[in-house]
């Protein structure tokens, strides 16, 4: 009874964890399907899934090693983040400073992640750098995370990327609570680098019938 107190705790803690996040997005679990894989994913699934009301629950046939495999696959990347308190106001008289300090930290940063993979001894040429930024309505406590264009900005970069931001932000919040009268703050600038690695191929086999090939029979032994 102890044990069995012990996992109906731990899924409820999950379901818990799992139903918050998708309703502080603004979503509903029945217009969605859920995929489970990972080490203790499909383990509780039917515990954590329980009275959630899923359009359909998804588990590969390799669940257990599926994230690992991704992993694995995964390109190598650094990242890093440096916080920063930039404003685009409404009336845009800042914008010219904000976009000078955007473009001299991305520049530090992409430096710092350039000399990383040189330790590494991978050539920084082959990195494909990817900047981003948080930002929030001026005055507001959550912010989101908003790709650039370019690592190297003009006023109509800065522009695409308040675009994108309000776009992104009506898609999670909706329409009615956006505030672009506030301003913009922006709270960090990001900085990923990437150098691909090798993949896999993986082989893509022929359907077969349901009764496999003579060929491919093992045998039986009593056990």
């Amino acid at each position: 009874m102890t044990a069995r107190g012990a996992l109906d705790l731990i899924e409820i803690n999950m379901k818990n964890h799992l139903l918050g996040m998708i309703q502080g997005l603004g979503f509903r679990p029945e217009n969605y399907t859920l995929m489970s894989f990972g080490g203790g994913g499909p383990l509780h699934v039917a515990g954590y899934a329980k009275d959630l009301r899923f359009q359909d629950i998804l588990i590969p046939e390799w669940a257990p090693a599926f994230s690992a495999f991704g992993c694995a696959c995964a390109d190598h990347s650094y990242r890093y983040e440096k916080s920063v308190d930039l404003v685009v106001t409404p009336d845009g008289h800042l914008d010219q400073a904000v976009t000078m300090m955007l473009n001299a930290t991305w520049g530090e940063l992409k430096k710092r992640i350039a000399k990383e993979f040189e330790k590494e001894g991978r050539d920084p040429n082959e990195m494909e750098f990817k900047p981003t930024l948080r930002i929030q309505y001026f005055g507001m406590f959550d912010d989101l995370e908003v790709e650039s264009p370019s690592d190297v900005i003009d006023l109509k970069d800065l522009k695409e990327i308040v675009k994108r931001y309000d776009d992104l932000f009506e898609q999670i919040y909706r329409r009615g609570t956006k505030s672009p009268h506030l301003g913009y703050h922006f709270t960090k600038a990001i900085a990923t680098g990437v150098v691909p690695v090798p993949k896999p191929i993986l082989p893509d086999h022929e359907l077969k019938s349901e009764r496999p090939d003579d060929e491919a029979s093992k045998g039986v032994r009593d056990i």
